[in-house]
């Protein structure tokens, strides 16, 4: 393994979402960025990073495939394959204008957070393939090893204040810069995945190798998910060990706790907007299959078992989570819409649109409660959606506008702010 290197984020530069969802799994981070999702040649990356991303989603640049399979950008040349809708057949939708408005505000959000947070700290940046493929304009993408180094200048030049790590997946090199943060390196194919990941172990495995680790924790993971020690047995001066500490600290204030929802299947989904959404186990189906397992040796387990049978097959097996936090990131009707699509799977009635937009920019109601107001509606308690982090923020949330108990707890609350 080599030397652990801890960095503050990791962020996928495409070529395609391979690298993103491999990225989520190893580091369990949820942290979304621009490039995520997208078809992105190597040209077509640097055509964005020089331009800042300026005239994406310009209507006029924009083009249905003729097999309507994705949506192709002709000004940069990358495939939105997974921002437009789709119908049952996985077709997209031709009226995609109308989707715009909203993907503008929700990919404004994720650029001004791109160039922001790696203005400083550490970045990890991932780039995978050559991210040539169908569908795409004709264009040379044979990436040289010129074309990273010219890359990583490219980085380095619009995060100067920033240290900038890039490593480059699966490009037919293995190997390390003599004098720039630039790591090339394979994975090994498992086959352990019939999806868009590949092969997750031959991912986990090229991070352990590297040595890579957010600031969460200082060691980085293997692939059964414990820590290993580093390689080093030197003894640290006292330098080395205050810069440690103070590099500790530093990463501290940027730790993200990655939810447990992460660790369910990473579930891309072809709508106008998609938080990250996980499957877990229904809890009350597993109850049910551990009450099933415990009346197995009683005398009258056949009973219980057709009882159980049937109520099985009423019970969904399987929950939906959405996490509270990737919801709140939108804004105004961005947001409502999200919420909307992501709890009751349809877009608001104008009604329902009009109305929260307005309270929301009036400051008469919270994001939380918009989120409780859907999930909790007769139709939402229909749906085997789960927020999580709801319940609570949103009971305190109408305790506080409750005329009594409201004015206490706002008391309360105001009293330990001055403490």
């Amino acid at each position: 393994m080599g030397k652990t290197v801890i960095v503050d984020r990791v962020i996928s530069l495409g070529a395609n979402c391979e690298a993103t969802c491999n990225i989520r799994g190893y580091f369990k981070s949820e942290r979304a960025f621009p490039f995520d999702w997208w078809t992105t040649p190597y040209n077509s990356l640097i055509a964005l990073l020089n331009t800042r991303f300026e005239g994406l989603f310009d209507p006029h640049n924009l083009v249905v495939t003729s097999d309507m399979q994705t949506v192709r950008c002709n000004r940069f040349n990358i495939l939105h394959h997974h921002d437009f809708l789709r119908d049952k057949e996985g077709k997209v939708l031709p009226d995609i204008g109308s989707q715009l408005p909203a993907l503008r505000d929700k990919y404004r959000y994720l650029i001004e957070r791109f160039y922001r947070e790696c203005r400083t700290g550490r970045t990890l940046f991932v780039r995978n393939r050559t991210g040539y493929g169908t569908h795409l304009l004709p264009d040379s993408d044979d990436i040289f090893e010129e074309k990273i180094v010219s890359l990583h200048d490219l980085l380095a030049g619009t995060f100067p204040e920033a240290t900038n790590y890039l490593l480059a997946a699966n490009l037919g090199k293995k190997g390390r810069s003599e004098n720039k943060n630039i790591i090339w390196d394979e994975i090994t194919n498992y086959r352990d995945a019939e999806d868009y990941r590949i092969s997750p172990r031959g991912w986990a495995e090229l991070f352990d190798r590297n040595g890579f680790t957010l600031c969460s924790d200082r060691r980085p993971l293997t692939h059964s998910g414990a820590f290993m020690e580093n390689d080093s047995n030197t003894e640290l001066t006292v330098e080395e060990i205050m810069g440690r500490i103070k590099e500790e600290v530093a990463c501290k204030k940027n730790e993200r706790v990655a939810s447990s929802a992460a660790e369910g299947r990473q579930r891309i989904q072809n709508s106008l907007f998609a938080p990250p959404v996980t499957e877990q186990e229904n809890p009350v189906f597993t109850m049910l299959k551990k009450l099933q397992a415990v009346a197995a040796n009683l005398p009258f387990y056949p009973f219980v078992h057709v009882f159980a049978k049937k109520l099985k097959t009423v019970i969904p097996r399987s929950q939906e989570v959405i996490l509270i936090e990737d919801l709140c990131e939108y804004e105004d009707e961005s947001f409502i819409m999200t919420a909307y699509r992501s709890i009751l799977s349809r877009d608001p009635d104008d009604e329902g649109l009009d109305r929260f937009s307005t309270l929301l920019r009036n400051d008469q109601i919270s994001k939380v409660e918009i989120i409780g107001r859907i999930r909790y509606s007769w139709e939402g308690r229909k749906g085997r959606v789960r927020v999580k982090g709801l319940f609570f923020r949103f009971a305190v949330a109408i305790l506080l506008r409750a005329p009594i108990i409201g004015r206490i707890l706002r008391k309360i609350a105001s009293a330990r702010v001055k403490k």
